[in-house]
């Protein structure tokens, strides 16, 4: 899911740089791909936070902790967002990002929220 995430960051960087090069009138095409980018980009949210939510099920369950999956979740909180809010507004000189950069806090506010409900689990669950 990073390497997706990576990924899929670093070409609507390069996608918008490209569009950005060309002369105006043949940028639709490129902005058509860039939305399309981006809806990926959505999904590979929508990812993080249901593994998330699934993750926080198990370790209310069982106590059982990932750290593999809260390192994943904490690279998004504290650098990936900001690298793929980067990249959005960016993309923005094209395409209407309004919603995707709505979702990305959203996301945010999710997975932290997620992160310290975990984190007051395993408290409890050390004593």
């Amino acid at each position: 899911m990073l390497d997706e995430h990576r990924q899929l960051v670093q070409r609507v960087t390069e996608t918008v740089n490209r569009a950005l090069s060309l002369p105006e009138g043949q940028r639709e095409e490129t902005s058509e791909g860039l939305r399309e980018l981006l809806d990926n980009l959505h999904s590979v949210r929508e990812g993080l936070l249901k593994a998330g939510k699934d993750y926080l099920m198990v370790v209310t369950c069982c106590l059982e902790r990932s750290e593999d999956l809260e390192a994943l979740i904490s690279y998004y909180v504290m650098a990936g967002q900001r690298i793929e809010q980067e990249a959005i507004m960016k993309a923005g000189r094209l395409v209407a990002v309004g919603d995707d950069l709505k979702h990305v806090k959203e996301t945010v506010s999710g997975l932290q929220e997620l992160l310290i409900q975990v984190s007051s689990l395993r408290g409890r669950s050390s004593r």
